[in-house]
């Protein structure tokens, strides 16, 4: 990894933080700065896409194969939730899910879901036991096929339309949507009707993590774009990635999901309300 958090406790004398920092750039690591709360910099902003791409799962919007494509397809993620638990393990990333929820007194922004918990129980800890949201056959993930194409295989970078059906649309208009909307080289998915759709409800969660971390001021903004661009390979660090969709259609997007869902863990930040009112960027610092 290219990136080392510096981390400063209660009592750190900035000199050392200086030092240390001094230290991982000669190494030819980014060194960003941190204070010392739970999860730091990079595991804190990480809450954001996981734990809302789990909370997705549990609503029976997708599948984890169509999850991981949207993601990863449509947004530009190297890897999909999904793929990436299974790449971590459940036996580490379940554990620092609810690690990270109680330490910060069960905030709901970072609730994690039963789902995994039962798979951990159950012994699918992802890609070292050769089962997990996938299956993996000498340690390569077997790719399952499409609900819309059948025949089209999971290709990174692939034009992507994802078609929410109302529950009371019937089954014949369902085929007619996926057939009118496909064209060559795009791949449809036809998945249940979602409040904030999938990609950017899961946006709005990741760009609204981290205008936390800023507001509570554990890294500055420059800071935290660059810890999680590359120590999570994000494509562009969260607050940058803010500004690129708009505060203010994100605030909109987390104003709309907290209404229909009266689930607080959608609640705008301070950061982001504030900015979107007054037109700066989310990487403004005070």
């Amino acid at each position: 990894m290219k990136v080392v958090e510096v981390v400063a406790a209660l009592r750190t004398e900035a000199a050392i933080c200086d030092a240390l920092a001094e230290l991982a750039e000669r190494f030819g690591h980014a060194a960003v700065r941190t204070l010392d709360t739970p999860g730091f910099v990079v595991n804190h902003a990480g809450r954001g896409y996981g734990t809302e791409g789990l909370k997705i799962l549990a609503e029976g919007i997708c599948s984890p194969s169509v999850l991981d494509v949207v993601l990863r397809d449509a947004c530009g993620f190297k890897l999909g939730p999904c793929e990436l638990l299974d790449l971590t393990g459940l036996d580490v990333s379940h554990p620092v899910m609810e690690s990270i929820y109680h330490q910060y007194y069960e905030e709901p922004r970072f609730r994690p879901q039963v789902l995994t918990r039962r798979m951990q129980e159950g012994g699918l800890l992802g890609r070292k036991r050769g089962h997990g949201f996938y299956r993996y056959v000498d340690g390569s993930q077997e790719r399952p096929p499409t609900a819309a194409r059948p025949s089209a295989a999971l290709f990174p970078g692939r034009a992507v339309r994802c078609l929410f059906a109302s529950p009371g649309l019937e089954e014949s208009w369902r085929e007619s949507a996926c057939a009118a909307f496909f064209t060559e080289g795009v791949d449809v998915y036809l998945v249940r009707d979602s409040v904030g759709l999938i990609a950017q409800r899961v946006l709005a969660h990741v760009v609204n993590v981290a205008c936390a971390i800023a507001e509570q001021r554990i890294a500055s903004p420059l800071d935290i774009d660059r810890a999680v661009k590359l120590g999570l390979g994000y494509p562009m660090g969260p607050l940058v990635w803010g500004d690129a969709i708009g505060a203010s259609n994100l605030r909109r997007i987390l104003d709309g999901l907290i209404a229909s869902t009266g689930d607080p863990r959608y609640r705008a930040t301070a950061w982001l309300g504030r900015r979107a009112a007054l037109g700066l960027s989310l990487t403004h610092a005070d």
